[in-house]
């Protein structure tokens, strides 16, 4: 989230703030397809419906789940997207809080209970980027829709939900439609799901090529399909630093690829780019 915000004027009130588990086996296939810079390429997401034998974690002693799914944001402040791992950091102080986790360098984000449901960079700190108006103990359980700052005043953001981590698909598989250049076309196949979490998010390694990751890097702004980013690299002269060492990448601040609506490019020399 952007880092441009004003001060509550008062503890615990609103202000307006510019801003890991694998999923459950059995689930059916569900295909995803979008538009790679926009010719008619179509680079396609299936979640398999593999027995994995990947169960999700078990709920905390007090019956609060120990990770939750935050996602469905775009736009301004989307960066409040990610896996939240609970925190007991300021037990005592807020209700049940969550972290969000696999976050290096980067401001903290916490979701938490007090008196409603908050999104924001500290629960003692005051700011809140989003919230709902709801009173249930579980974060799951949220029945009042999240009002989020986009940038000019606060708004319902009806898109915006909090799910257990069975959303999370350990498998995926990559293809593509007609048209390809060979380079991309050889990089179809399945992606499985890493451990932990990269800038908050799940990520994906694939399984023929194994320097081949599917990733959202926060500090590049999008999902990338292609090596692991290099802290610290920079690009030539002439050639997009978002895009650097990437085969493919969209401009994307999505929890999970399954629900990348951006376009997908491929990296180039242009103004973008990509070509």
């Amino acid at each position: 989230p952007d880092q441009t915000c004003r001060p509550p004027p008062e503890r615990g009130r609103r202000c307006s703030c510019d801003g890991v588990a694998g999923g459950m086996p059995g689930r059916s296939m569900a295909l995803y397809a979008v538009a790679v810079s926009g010719r008619l390429l179509r680079l396609v997401l299936a979640l398999v419906a593999l027995s994995l034998g990947v169960v999700a974690s078990g709920d905390t002693p007090d019956g609060l789940p120990p990770a939750v799914v935050v996602h469905g944001r775009r736009g301004r402040n989307s960066n409040i997207n990610g896996m939240y791992i609970r925190d007991f950091t300021f037990q005592g102080r807020v209700g049940p809080c969550y972290k969000r986790g696999g976050s290096t360098g980067s401001q903290a984000i916490y979701l938490y209970f007090e008196g409603e449901w908050r999104m924001g960079p500290s629960p003692e700190q005051g700011s809140v980027w989003a919230f709902a108006s709801s009173y249930t103990a579980s974060p799951l359980l949220i029945d009042a829709p999240w009002e989020v700052w986009d940038g000019q005043r606060v708004v319902q953001d009806p898109s915006l939900q909090v799910s257990d981590t069975s959303v999370v698909p350990p498998v995926l598989f990559l293809s593509f439609g007609e048209g390809v250049p060979l380079e991309l076309r050889q990089a179809q196949g399945m992606l499985l799901q890493q451990p932990g979490l990269w800038d908050g998010r799940p990520y994906y390694r694939h399984r023929a090529f194994q320097d081949l990751y599917l990733l959202c890097s926060v500090a590049e702004g999008h999902w990338r399909l292609g090596p692991l980013p290099l802290a610290g690299s920079s690009a030539p002269s002439g050639r997009s630093p978002s895009a650097m060492g990437a085969l493919l990448f969209a401009r994307s601040a999505a929890t999970l690829p399954q629900e990348i609506a951006e376009t997908w490019m491929v990296p180039g020399l242009g103004p973008g780019g990509a070509d």
